[in-house]
């Protein structure tokens, strides 16, 4: 044996071990050992597939009326002493808050795992041919619709008060503060993606085409491709009287 056919046989030896000691990771094709004037045809395929889609819609309306009194007091027609007249304080305090959904994805795509397609060892005028695709796509959608409307209506009265027609009297009126304080928290939705794709074709593509006869036609296909897509839609609509 001269030392080109030596390496050859070191070669497949080495391939069709390494195949036979370690499993399948993705696409392992072997055509070896056919007879003189075979015909040999393998194809493979491997796809994976990751799809994952969120929709969240929030609708929020909120409507708040308020109305505070102490006035329309009155201290009216008195004749002599002392009249008073203190009215408290009008307050009103009113928090809204409004929180949308959210979405929040991690998505980690497939992985092909590699190709690895040995043609060796095959008789002379032997017909082989060997085709592996190996595809992996990952698609992510998030969508996130809200809607907020907020009717606040305040009403605070400590006036109106009254002293008439009053004759040697000491008339007093007091009146209490009116206050209003509004606070109004909107927060709409939001979109969180993590997207991975797969480790790319898991190793790479080898192809070994080797030792085989005299006048043999050997044909050897390899095809890999990785897909990633992410849409993020957010629609927001605040309405505040």
């Amino acid at each position: 044996m001269n030392k080109q056919k030596l390496t050859y046989a070191l070669g497949i030896a080495a391939f069709l071990g390494s195949a036979a000691l370690f499993p399948a990771l993705a696409d392992d094709t072997t055509v070896a050992g056919n007879g003189a004037f075979s015909s040999s045809q393998v194809q493979a395929a491997a796809n994976n597939s990751t799809n994952v889609s969120q929709t969240n819609n929030t609708q929020a309306s909120n409507t708040v009326n308020v109305n505070n009194n102490t006035g329309n007091n009155s201290a009216d027609f008195n004749t002599g002493g002392s009249v008073n007249i203190n009215t408290g304080t009008a307050n009103a305090q009113i928090g809204i808050s409004n929180t949308a959904g959210s979405n929040t994805a991690q998505v980690a795509g497939g992985s092909g795992g590699g190709q690895s397609t040995a043609v060796a060892g095959n008789g002379a005028f032997s017909n082989n041919s060997a085709s592996n695709w190996n595809g992996s796509s990952t698609s992510l959608n998030q969508a996130n619709n809200t809607s907020f409307a907020n009717d606040i209506n305040v009403s605070n009265n400590t006036g109106k008060n009254s002293a008439d027609f009053n004759t040697g009297s000491n008339v007093s009126i007091n009146t209490g503060s009116a206050n209003a304080a509004v606070g109004i928290q909107n927060m709409a939705g939001s979109n969180q993606a993590v997207v991975v794709g797969g480790s790319g074709n898991g190793g790479g593509t080898s192809a070994l085409v080797a030792g085989n006869g005299a006048f043999s036609s050997n044909n050897v296909n390899g095809n890999s491709g990785s897909s990633t897509s992410l849409s993020q839609t957010n629609n927001t609509n605040f309405l505040n009287s």
